[in-house]
């Protein structure tokens, strides 16, 4: 098992330095893996989702590094990266390569060839964040072709049944009924909504019952009252006949 690990680092030779950009970072991670993630565990599509870990394409030669990637088929096992040989033969199908200043050339040239012509990756998208801007690119017979979004300014996918469009400057993914997955952080916010309204609910409810609980009381002190003055009454007519007294 020693040996094992010990080859999958070797295979796993970073090229690349961690992404530069935190911000870069943050956005995979937020608005593109955990939301992915999260429609692949309700939808069970099988895929392995990467976010800025490396991608063996050869052997002895240190791996790439997408900000993210997904791999159909691809099971994951808690892997630190993806080596393809070990993986049965299971290549990226999609890659999210978030554009900076230091980075663009690599991956608008030798990346964007070796996920052509090595790896076979199908769907290629380049995000500038700074900009919104996105480029598509789908693999047909061996060549990237740029392919446009629809009026709705979305890309449809060919290797996911989804969408990739831009909503405030950010990367989103969309179903094919063209609702938007949540973030993790407008999952969270949602999450904290729907608890402080099962606290205002419990809370109104406990209210409800404290004011159903004082007008049974209530009730259950006039029924008492009428009960005791009832009682009162009967005594007083029995008084008045011991008396004599006609009660009319």
């Amino acid at each position: 098992m020693a040996l094992e690990h010990a080859a999958v680092e070797r295979d796993l030779l970073y090229e690349s330095k961690p992404m530069e950009n935190q911000v870069h970072g943050t956005l995979s991670w937020d608005d593109l893996v955990l939301p992915l993630r999260t429609w692949q565990r309700r939808t069970g599509w099988s895929a392995f989702i990467g976010c800025n870990s490396p991608v063996a394409y050869e052997r002895g030669v240190d791996a790439l590094g997408p900000d993210v990637y997904v791999v159909n088929g691809g099971v994951d096992r808690g892997q630190e990266g993806w080596v393809p040989w070990r993986e049965g033969g299971l290549t990226p199908t999609l890659v999210i390569e978030m554009l900076s200043p230091s980075t663009e050339a690599e991956d608008r040239g030798r990346k964007m060839r070796i996920y052509r012509d090595v790896l076979k990756v199908v769907d290629y998208f380049l995000f500038q964040s700074e900009t919104g801007g996105v480029e598509y690119y789908r693999l047909r017979n061996g060549v990237y072709v740029r392919t446009h979004s629809n009026r709705r300014g979305q890309f449809r996918c060919a290797s996911l049944p989804m969408l990739l469009g831009v909503v405030d400057r950010r990367l989103r993914w969309f179903g094919k009924d063209g609702h938007m997955l949540p973030s993790t952080s407008e999952l969270e916010a949602e999450t904290a909504r729907e608890r402080e309204c099962s606290a205002r609910e419990r809370a109104r409810a406990q209210a409800a019952e404290a004011q159903a609980s004082e007008a049974l009381r209530q009730v259950n002190d006039v029924q008492s009252e009428l009960k005791e003055a009832r009682a009162t009454a009967a005594r007083l007519l029995a008084k008045l006949r011991d008396l004599g007294v006609d009660e009319h």
